[in-house]
């Protein structure tokens, strides 16, 4: 059976509808990414308008065109600031509105009060290919690691639609023809067309992707994150670990700093769970801010923690945990409840980094130091030196 045009793109048109229904439930599940709202109601917009223009619903030509072109290319606008939303590159909130306001006066200026076709499809498609190419740029810009090639795809497809977009624009000056009526012709259809079918059938399950790569993400982080000191948890730092072997980066050594608070069962016997809790967020908030690419800090579990530091000489790493030590005591004596402070004891162990390399062992042997520094009194860094 034969499917004449107006037919595919009705289908076109009710595939964009449909497509934003999924961005607004993906929305309502995920509130807090991005640009999904937007991007629902770019959909929405686009397929309407063009539904509603393929099955001829408005019979005068005027404004059959006015609502074609105005909500397609407003569309493209909400496309556009919903992108820069997702990537974390918030526009400007006068930005939609402005845009929006031009295309819609433009597409009516146009049209009724001095008619030039030609020059509409020209203006309107430069909007069209501006913010097409300007959501590719931020794709493109800010690819995330996680989804490499689902972001370069989507800033591939995107240009690609404003490549369209600037072709429709440009043939709306050059062919004559197409200054009275372009849609007669068969490659500015065919360049509608394809740019329809890339951007419901190909550019939405691309969007669709991105947005569940990151909820992934989130979730990944979240299962490696304690949530009471904002750092990774044990599950994290094998992670880390994990990578870190398979990592082309030269490391010539790893070194486990083990950090235990000290008497933290009777800082929670004397005043409660809550304060024992924040002598832990205390720790957490010191080791954050100690934090570099070279040295990931961890709960190890309960009121241990864990410091995995990369190529550095034993002197330097001491001075780094006298440096830790030091400055949980000085920051717990800020609490009310803790006048004297809350100590910490620290075991440090070291291993040249070579094929036969066993975390778990340099957890043991940092282990061990760490009960030496406890048995000589608390309160010090103990290393095999």
């Amino acid at each position: 059976m034969d499917i004449d045009e107006p037919t595919l793109v009705v289908v076109l048109g009710l595939a964009s509808i449909l497509a934003s229904g999924v961005f607004f439930l993906l929305h309502a599940s995920a509130r807090h990414v991005g640009g999904v709202r937007l991007w629902a109601s770019s959909s929405l917009t686009i397929g309407l308008a063009v539904v509603v223009d393929a099955a001829g619903l408005i019979k005068d030509p005027q404004w059959a065109s006015v609502l074609f072109n105005a909500p397609v290319v407003s569309g493209q606008v909400l496309f556009f600031v919903g992108t820069a939303q997702f990537v974390g590159r918030p526009c400007n909130r006068f930005t939609l509105p402005i845009w929006v306001a031009v295309t819609i006066v433009l597409s009516c200026s146009l049209t009724f009060v001095s008619p030039n076709s030609a020059a509409r499809v020209f203006t309107l498609g430069i909007i069209h290919a501006s913010a097409n190419g300007w959501a590719a740029w931020l794709f493109w810009r800010h690819i995330e690691p996680h989804a490499r090639y689902a972001y370069i795809i989507a800033a591939v497809l995107t240009f690609a639609q404003a490549a369209a977009a600037l072709l429709q624009a440009l043939l709306a000056v050059i062919e004559a023809d197409a200054a009275s009526s372009p849609h007669d012709f068969w490659l500015f259809s065919l360049i509608i067309i394809l740019n329809a079918v890339s951007n419901v059938l190909l550019g939405s399950w691309i969007l669709f992707l991105l947005i569940m790569l990151r909820l992934v993400l989130e979730l990944k982080n979240l299962a490696e994150i304690d949530v009471l000191t904002g750092i990774l948890n044990r599950r994290g730092l094998r992670s880390h670990v994990d990578r870190l072997l398979k990592s082309a980066r030269p490391v010539t050594s790893i070194s486990v700093l083990l950090l235990d608070i000290d008497f933290f069962k009777s800082i929670n016997d004397m005043h409660g769970h809550d304060i024992g809790d924040e002598v832990l967020i205390i720790m957490g908030k010191l080791l954050r801010k100690s934090a570099t690419p070279s040295i990931i800090p961890c709960r190890w579990g309960g009121e241990e923690f864990c410091i995995v530091i990369e190529s550095q000489d034993e002197t330097a790493i001491l001075q780094f945990a006298e440096r830790i030590r030091a400055q949980f005591c000085e920051e717990t004596k800020l609490h009310n409840a803790l006048p004297s402070g809350a100590t910490v004891s620290i075991g440090m162990s070291t291993s040249t980094f070579h094929d036969g390399f066993e975390f778990s062992k340099l957890i043991s042997v940092a282990d061990n130091h760490l009960y030496l520094a406890k048995g000589f009194g608390r309160n010090r860094v103990c290393s095999s030196s």
